[in-house]
């Protein structure tokens, strides 16, 4: 379903880059055109390359961000425990105990939105060559 979709978004963004090699009027009619031109599988032109690109960069994203969130663990855990030794040397009951509950407090949603977003961003840079490869063969006759 995605590879469709992104050969026709592809097009239609440089349809006015490609000098007059496509002509359409909306995503409708690239689909039809396409498919006049083409047959349906000019839909799914470049899905090896889709796959191939998508693969790597998935793999990426989620390994590091595996590991970004596992250091982020850490460090949260231990300026946790810091605060909580600082907070019961001042006789605070509110201290926290990482002994006491089995694990470490999670990561407030801050400090995984930057986890992901460091992932993404890296997994997107390294994987960019891929990505415009697939692009120039989804526009391209």
């Amino acid at each position: 379903v995605w590879c469709p979709v992104d050969v026709v978004k592809e097009r239609l963004q440089v349809q006015r880059d490609m000098g007059g090699l496509y002509r359409y009027d909306g995503p409708l009619d690239a689909v039809a055109q396409i498919v006049k031109s083409e047959g349906v599988f000019g839909l799914y032109r470049a899905y090896g390359a889709t796959i191939t690109a998508f693969a790597p960069q998935t793999a990426i994203n989620l390994a590091l961000y595996e590991r970004i969130e596992h250091r982020a663990k850490e460090l949260y855990a231990s300026r946790c425990r810091a605060a909580a030794a600082a907070q019961g040397a001042q006789g605070s009951s509110t201290a926290f105990d990482a002994k006491a509950t089995g694990s470490p407090p999670p990561i407030p949603p801050w400090m995984a939105f930057v986890c992901a977003a460091a992932s993404g961003l890296t997994a997107s840079f390294v994987t960019t060559p891929l990505d415009l490869a697939k692009l120039r063969m989804q526009v391209v006759r």
